[in-house]
């Protein structure tokens, strides 16, 4: 999902602009109207965040990781252009709300049935998995096999060193989960109701502290 904000065409906030262009210079209204979309651009970030809480369980850490500012804006007319972008990479199962069941059968074992809620309400059973740190520090639940087209295929095949062949395990992104389009519509009107008045505000705060 992309989300872009932008300046140009936009009559509203060209006529908040009017408004101010015999109390401020063409550059403050500029430079306050870029800090006005960077703004606005984060708060819709937040947005979207909490709106994909309300259904899943994802962890805030992973949440924040899926979505930044592309394009800042730069208080020049070309650079009035704010960008949103949200991440379609698969998000590791780890991210999300779950539960270790006891031990499958076998001596020695580690490997567990864990269940994961990703939405909120639902569960998905993941058999013979195990939670593990890596060297990185990176904690995820994981299984001896890879994924083939989309499917995790359990195996106990070897890599190119020797050592067993093990895949985190992953879902896809909040974002492509059938949601991503509403999601955007809401945040767009968020902003589209939001920004004008913030403009306003920022630049009659300019002026106020001329006096």
């Amino acid at each position: 999902m992309k989300i872009s904000v932008t300046f140009e065409g936009k009559r509203t906030a060209q006529d908040i602009q009017k408004e101010f262009k015999d109390q401020l210079s063409e550059k403050q209204i500029l430079k306050t109207t870029a800090f006005a979309l960077n703004e606005t651009a984060r708060r819709a970030i937040s947005f979207v965040r909490k709106e994909i809480r309300e259904e899943y369980t994802v962890n805030n850490k992973y949440l924040k990781r899926m979505a930044k500012l592309g394009k800042p804006s730069k208080g020049t007319s070309s650079g009035l252009y704010a960008e949103v972008l949200y991440s379609y990479k698969p998000v590791p199962m780890i991210a999300f709300k779950f539960k270790a069941q006891s031990k499958n059968k076998g001596a020695k074992s580690n490997l567990r049935n864990i269940q994961v809620e990703i939405r909120k309400g639902k569960q998905t059973l993941l058999r013979h998995v195990f939670i593990a740190t890596m060297k990185s520090g990176h904690t995820g639940i994981w299984a001896h096999g890879q994924y083939q087209h989309g499917k995790f295929v359990y195996s106990r095949s070897k890599t190119a060193s020797g050592k067993d062949r093990m895949s985190e395990m992953q879902t896809a992104s909040p974002f492509t989960l059938g949601t991503n389009k509403d999601i955007e519509k809401r945040a767009i009107e968020q902003i589209q109701r939001t920004m004008p008045s913030r403009l306003r505000a920022l630049l009659k705060q300019r002026v106020d502290k001329l006096k």
